[in-house]
């Protein structure tokens, strides 16, 4: 759920509580890593980002980055980026 901007109803968070293991990861990401378009216009799509997470979740952390920027470029090709973007990923 969004937290900023502006808002047309009003929106109730919970609080969650989870419990993790060894190794599993947490991403938190702006909307611009998902909005961003190619030169066809099509956005990157949230689908796509969570595929790559699943995909390289095992990896070290470094690989990742080095993985998941190298999709976005390829993704983006020309098309100039947008938006500010922001991922972030933590392994326990």
């Amino acid at each position: 759920k969004s937290i900023g901007g502006i808002q047309e109803t009003s929106r109730e968070f919970a609080q969650e509580e989870m419990i993790l293991a060894p190794n599993d990861c947490i991403y938190l990401s702006s909307d611009g890593f998902i909005d961003q378009n190619n030169k066809e216009r099509e956005r990157f799509s949230t689908n796509k980002l969570v595929n790559l997470l699943n995909l390289y979740a095992k990896l070290p952390c470094a690989e990742q980055k080095v993985l998941i920027e190298q999709a976005f470029q390829q993704f983006m090709g020309a098309a100039q980026q947008r938006d500010d973007i922001t991922l972030i990923g933590i392994k326990f």
